[in-house]
């Protein structure tokens, strides 16, 4: 319960790489199987973009010639990545998560340093 709500409120609050924590939380802590995990976490990564559209349409603050493009874009992504994951196993997914957070940690030095 610890561990969900800080990357919880990291998500609410920040938002980048929260996909990424929840996989290494889901293999570290709870000692799934990376393939599991990885699709675990996007389960939950999905249940959280839910929650936060429902608030941004409240608010009446989306933009929809930005969210449906990227939208779809998120969906093939995740078409693409699902199905390579499923293909290739856990050491693709090692990969690509070691540059998913090089890439986050570069970009936050960068804008912060």
């Amino acid at each position: 319960p610890v561990i969900c709500s800080a990357i919880g409120f990291y998500d609410g609050f920040f938002g980048p790489g929260t996909g990424s924590f929840m996989l290494l939380s889901l293999h570290f802590f709870l000692g799934m199987h990376l393939v599991a995990a990885s699709g675990t976490a996007k389960t939950f990564n999905l249940a959280s973009n839910i929650s936060r559209l429902v608030v941004f349409l409240i608010n009446g603050k989306i933009y929809y010639y930005a969210a449906i493009p990227m939208a779809a874009a998120n969906m093939a992504g995740n078409i693409l990545g699902s199905t390579l994951a499923l293909k290739r196993g856990p050491a693709l997914i090692r990969k690509m998560l070691l540059i998913s957070l090089a890439l986050l940690f570069a970009s936050l030095l960068y804008r912060y340093f």
